[in-house]
């Protein structure tokens, strides 16, 4: 998971729901950090908080990409997503279906709990 150092505590509990979900979780408080880290332990899945623009994101894709382009992630847009949903939303993206989209965004719809991808 990639965020700013800027709530300590939801980065931590969304890190725990990823490990009682059996997954091992790294965390990096910067975009260079989390490049840094990708490279150099290759993860499944990368996650990127919402506390990032669309632009920093889209650069810190851009990045992974060109050397390792198999990365899936999971980019979090404004608004509120409770920690299991983001847990299985994360499942999903890994899901591994032919075609899926190496790089999916997450943003809670205009009406109600549900969620849009774009």
């Amino acid at each position: 998971m990639v965020s700013r150092e800027e709530d300590k505590f939801l980065d931590r509990h969304r890190s725990r729901a990823f490990e009682r979900a059996g997954y091992r979780v790294s965390g990096a408080y910067s975009l260079g950090q989390g490049i840094s880290l990708a490279l150099r332990i290759h993860p499944d899945l990368v996650i990127l908080e919402e506390s990032f623009s669309d632009h920093e994101q889209m650069a810190f894709v851009e990045c992974l990409h060109e050397s390792h382009p198999d990365i899936y992630v999971l980019r979090l847009g404004p608004g509120a997503i409770s920690t299991e949903e983001l847990v299985s939303e994360g499942r999903m993206v890994m899901s591994g279906h032919p075609g899926s989209e190496r790089v999916r965004c997450l943003k809670p719809a205009e009406h109600g709990q549900d969620f849009d991808w774009t």
